[in-house]
């Protein structure tokens, strides 16, 4: 069948943003075709849903609640995540944030927020794990 050639059986991966939307889709996804999981998010209680969702499909699963932005934060997950699965195969970077606002009117600060999270996030973490 041509589904076995998209099978992620025996491959661990960190899905970030895990915890609602296109990223808990994803997540759910890799589950269904076999990975164990480390899933990441800022709010706890959501990121544990998607978890208790995941575990349904029978594979591992460790809901991690992260803050993308944080240097500390990322190594801290990462170290979690060897720790429990000693390798990690795949990363899939979707955590992001949007400020939207009048150009004339968008600060500084909401700038970092959103090149910390949908940038310098994906480089930390790619930078870490590979």
């Amino acid at each position: 069948m041509i589904l076995d050639k998209f099978s992620l059986e025996g491959k661990t991966g960190i899905v970030t943003g895990a915890s609602r939307g296109l990223g808990r889709g994803i997540a759910t996804a890799l589950a269904q075709a076999g990975a164990d999981l480390v899933i990441v998010s800022r709010t706890k209680s959501v990121l544990e849903k998607t978890a208790k969702e995941i575990r349904e499909f029978g594979y591992r699963v460790i809901p991690v609640v992260t803050d993308v932005s944080k240097k500390e934060d990322i190594q801290a997950m990462v170290d979690r995540a060897m720790e429990e699965f000693g390798e990690i195969g795949f990363l899939f970077n979707n955590a992001g944030i949007v400020r939207r606002c009048p150009s004339e009117n968008y600060s500084e600060e909401d700038w970092d927020d959103v090149i910390n999270v949908n940038l310098k996030a994906v480089f930390r973490l790619t930078k870490i794990l590979f």
